[in-house]
């Protein structure tokens, strides 16, 4: 199963020690356990799990993508809204 709509999908740097802790835990085995930088992204439901439990920090999203994505939510949703309530 695809998940076309989420842009950010993590990927592991060169800092990976090949310990295959990210590929055991996958849980929809999105990363292969011998080549983790070969991550099938059509499988990836971007859960983040792979950057949770790496022993070295090697995974990670697009940094830069990550910061455009946060201005450009900030700026849709930061202003403050009043409570609403309806009967």
């Amino acid at each position: 199963m695809a998940y076309p709509n989420i842009p950010f999908k993590p990927a592991a740097s060169a800092a990976c020690i090949q310990c295959g802790k990210c590929a055991r835990e996958c849980p929809v085995n999105a990363i292969p356990e011998d080549a983790p930088e070969q991550t099938d992204k059509t499988r990836c439901i971007s859960c983040m799990h792979c950057i949770s439990v790496c022993p070295a920090g090697a995974w990670g999203l697009n940094k830069i993508a990550l910061a455009l994505a946060e201005k450009v939510f900030a700026f849709k949703h930061g202003a403050r809204k009043e409570p609403e309530f309806f009967i």
